[in-house]
């Protein structure tokens, strides 16, 4: 892939309008968006649902998906759009058009990338990314992916088996759709879950590292510590730090 290529596979920017906007993507949106609305709010119209998205609130749009948006406010609305053409799943994923829980750094992440202004724009893409698609909710795949989010908001350690079991699906087989439409195993999702609650207890918390390791049912503090930097690249006192710099 030459370099004009692959920079146009991404768009970033800051939407502003005045009132009101339409747009018409009822031939399929060109890219994955995910957007952030800074003042005004959104409706999202498919041939399925509708969407209502308000001020501050987080949002995807898969690619392909025909849709029509319209966006209003009093004076000015306005949202920080990223646009990409690939979701970074070593298999075939896709993921349905819904809102999106955004932590403060999720949200962080999404101005610096719509800005256009951060010379590493992509990376932190990939970044913001990492930390969305473990509880994204994928199309076709909401019915196990939901279920082993529900099973694991009761249990973090709840048994892959137990899952199946109540789906009424084999071991091999929930193994192997999970994989195909989220892109990831049950045991991935399940660790980049649990970090995710660990990212939000450093952040929001002051329990001690040992605490939240001992919470989230890691065998040991460096263990935990393993498997944090892992998944985020950072250690947990370098995400704790830059929460509260």
């Amino acid at each position: 892939m030459d370099n004009t290529v692959f920079y146009n596979s991404f768009a970033f920017y800051k939407m502003t309008f005045n009132r009101m906007h339409y747009a018409d993507f009822r031939n399929g949106a060109v890219k994955n968006f995910i957007a952030l609305i800074v003042k005004g709010k959104a409706r999202i119209v498919t041939e399925k649902e509708r969407l209502e998205i308000g001020e501050g609130e987080v949002f995807f749009i898969p690619k392909d998906l025909p849709y029509q948006s319209y966006w209003f406010a009093d004076e000015e609305v306005s949202w920080y759009s990223i646009g990409f053409d690939l979701m970074p799943c070593k298999e075939s994923c896709s993921f349905a058009l819904q809102k999106l829980a955004a932590g403060e750094k999720e949200l962080e992440l999404i101005r610096e990338i719509g800005s256009g202004k951060s010379p590493r724009t992509i990376g932190l893409l990939y970044e913001l990314l990492d930390l969305l698609m473990p509880v994204m909710k994928s199309e076709g795949g909401k019915k196990l992916q939901s279920a082993m989010e529900e099973q694991l908001k009761k249990d973090l350690r709840v048994p892959v088996e137990s899952i199946a079991e109540s789906l009424g699906i084999s071991v091999s087989g929930f193994y192997s759709r999970f994989r195909r439409e989220t892109g990831m195993t049950p045991n991935d999702y399940r660790r980049r879950y649990t970090v995710r609650l660990a990212r939000e207890l450093l952040t929001t918390t002051d329990l001690s590292i040992e605490e939240i390791s001992r919470r989230l049912f890691f065998s040991s503090s460096s263990y935990f510590r393993k498997i944090v930097c892992e998944v985020t690249g950072k250690t947990p006192s370098q995400i704790r730090k830059e929460a509260i710099s």
